[in-house]
């Protein structure tokens, strides 16, 4: 009964979420906006609030976060941080063996790698605001939660589902879309998530996959990027498969989240204020 009530609150406050995106996008507002440098979304700041509702409205309590998911272990970050480049990498070699990725190459390598090296203190900063918002809502509040009872495989399952739905760009545009596209968006979006819970399950902490996110961001499309996209790109796919958002990768992504997890140990359990 715990069980069905928890997927009820955080489904009611991912619907409500949707609800007011898709409001405000026929209003011709975005949910995303810019504070200097910072750029907010709304998103996950929507349903931090209406969980904090539903949860005070129907006497659930909040995980009382340990100090220990602030913890700093920069072997493990680093490690999080370049696993982008290895996974990628696989899918690279792979699609170079079967023509399923050509190599293109861009102009001035030296100077666009410089670039990236330049661009991650920048990333991490200014990523706070929406990667590291999320990464504390949903892997440092919602997973916690979870796991407190579940273990970690239903929780980081389920931690994934609800963050790809309500990051998943294309979700009002489903009858624009064939329906591998967006099964293979959706669970792109959830092999990330997985690697984020396998990352705090392992670690304890939500800075193992801030790094991993941060990562993502700063290596993925540098590395590999598809027909379609308009992207300086070392390597270019030919298939939807080997893209960088494609099922492939996806794969990897669970495969190696499944060996993080595998080296983890059950973290404490959460205390329960009151």
């Amino acid at each position: 009964m715990r069980r069905a009530n928890l997927f009820l609150l955080f489904t009611s406050a991912i619907l409500l979420v949707l609800l007011i995106v898709a409001v405000l996008a026929r209003s011709g507002f975005s949910s995303q906006f810019y504070v200097w440098e910072f750029r907010v979304d709304v998103k996950p700041i929507l349903f931090a609030i209406f969980c904090y509702f539903f949860a005070r409205r129907f006497s659930f309590q909040f995980v009382q976060i340990s100090s220990e998911i602030w913890k700093w272990n920069w072997k493990v970050n680093l490690l999080a941080f370049f696993s982008p480049v290895l996974l990628c990498g696989i899918v690279i070699l792979v699609g170079l063996a079967v023509g399923g990725i050509v190599y293109q190459g861009v102009d001035n390598a030296a100077t666009f790698l410089l670039g990236i090296i330049v661009d991650i203190p920048a990333i991490f900063f200014f990523s706070a605001s929406t990667l590291l918002l999320e990464e504390i809502i949903f892997r440092g509040y919602v997973y916690s939660y979870l796991s407190a009872e579940h273990g970690f495989i239903i929780p980081a399952l389920v931690t994934s589902a609800l963050w790809g739905v309500i990051f998943y760009s294309n979700f009002f545009d489903f009858q624009q879309l064939s329906f591998l596209s967006v099964i293979g968006g959706f669970l792109n979006l959830i092999s990330i998530g997985f690697v984020c819970s396998s990352l705090v399950y392992f670690s304890t902490s939500i800075w193992a996959s801030y790094s991993f996110r941060v990562g993502l961001a700063t290596f993925l499309i540098p590395l590999l990027s598809g027909k379609q996209d308009e992207a300086n790109s070392f390597f270019l796919s030919n298939f939807p498969a080997f893209s960088n958002s494609g099922i492939l990768l996806s794969l990897l992504f669970f495969i190696f989240a499944a060996f993080i997890a595998k080296l983890g140990r059950p973290p404490k359990q959460p205390q329960f204020p009151g």
